[in-house]
């Protein structure tokens, strides 16, 4: 999958479209696991191999922005946290930190030349 990401942004689009539109998040509070989310995350990186390395790289780095807003729904009362609301820059902030560990060294080369 990785040779048809060709630009930072087909990237982002590519690693939110593997999400669910939404996820219900309800009954979970602010400090514990979000069971929901680890559900999702643990099939998509089950998968890695289907996806190529980039997108592989990109899945915890996607989870850790829509945690965030996760937890701020959860502190705001909402039951509910939508993917596509993740941005773009706290994505890539994300993945660029994840891209330092040298286990990522062929998704940071892929990286390096969409970004």
């Amino acid at each position: 999958m990785d040779a048809e990401i060709e630009s930072f942004s087909d990237l982002f689009v590519s690693v939110s479209r593997l999400w669910p539109r939404e996820i219900d998040i309800g009954g979970y509070s602010v400090g514990r696991p979000i069971w929901p989310l680890v559900k999702v995350v643990d099939e998509l990186q089950g998968m890695g191999d289907r996806f190529g390395d980039l997108i592989e790289a990109s899945i915890w780095p996607f989870h850790q922005a829509l945690f965030a807003l996760a937890i701020e729904a959860l502190e705001d009362g909402r039951s509910v946290v939508r993917p596509n609301n993740v941005s773009m820059s706290d994505f890539k902030a994300n993945l660029e930190d994840a891209l330092l560990d040298p286990s990522w060294n062929i998704a940071k080369a892929i990286y390096e030349q969409i970004r």
